[in-house]
Formats: C-alpha cells, structure tokens, sequence
C-alpha cells in the first residue's frame, strides 16, 4: 500500500485514545484494517521509523506516534536524524533538512536543547528571548 495507509494509521491512533488502546490490545487485527502490508506491519510492529519515514509518512505524525508506537521522543528524533532524505524531497525543490538541522534533532534527543525555539538560525541553534519563544508549547 504505501505512506498513506501507514500514515492514516498513526494520525487515527493519535487523534483517537480508544483505537489507540485497541490496537494496544490487538494490534495484528487493526494494522489488517488499515491494510497495510507484511512489510509495513514489520514497521510498525519493530517501530522502524526509518522505514516509516523513507516510506513517505509525513514527518510531523511520525513524531507524535511515540506514544502510540511505544516510543520516547529522543528515539524518534534520533531514527528521523539519521532516516536520509523523506522520499517527497525527489518530486519538489525543496532540498531538505540541512546538515545543521540533523545535528540539532540529535542534540535534541540527547536533551542538549530545548525542543521549541522560538528562531532557528542557519547554525541550527535556537534564539529565545521572549516568553514567546521559552520554547513551552500552550
């Protein structure tokens, strides 16, 4: 199937406690639901975000579905740092996350920074200066 199917399944089970406490219970039967194939149920159930990621899931549900996958966040940013370019980057001009933004995600996962700045500089560090930008999200 694809980065559809698999990234439906993550937005579900974030938006969705009681499907995310079945497919606790039974996640076999709810990643057949979704469709997914063999391949993509063998991410799910290893929680390979990078496969995930490479697969072409949006990179903002991958970083929610911690929770739902069974996964603290410095292991979702670590796996995103190091997953390569997302598959889209081939059919735009955006040329992706540079090497300072990788450098960054492990620093955060590492507890080096803080997760939400309020500015990001093309060094990869972050400007908080305001009560605003304390990097708490409200």
């Amino acid at each position: 199937m694809g980065a559809y199917e698999v990234g439906r399944l993550i937005f579900d089970l974030r938006k969705d406690n009681r499907l995310a406490e079945e497919f606790v219970r039974n996640r076999e039967a709810l990643m057949e639901q979704y469709r997914l194939t063999e391949e993509e149920k063998k991410a799910v159930r290893n929680r390979d975000i990078k496969f995930i990621y490479q697969l072409g899931v949006n990179p903002y549900l991958i970083i929610g579905a911690g929770g739902p996958l069974g996964l603290e966040r410095a292991e979702l940013l670590l796996a995103l740092a190091d997953a390569g370019p997302h598959p889209t980057e081939r059919t735009t001009t955006y040329p992706g996350p540079s090497a300072a933004v990788h450098e960054r995600l492990k620093r955060m996962a590492a507890g080096a920074l803080q997760a939400y700045p309020s500015q990001m500089t093309a060094s990869g560090t972050g400007s908080t200066t305001s009560a605003q930008g304390s990097g708490q999200r409200r």
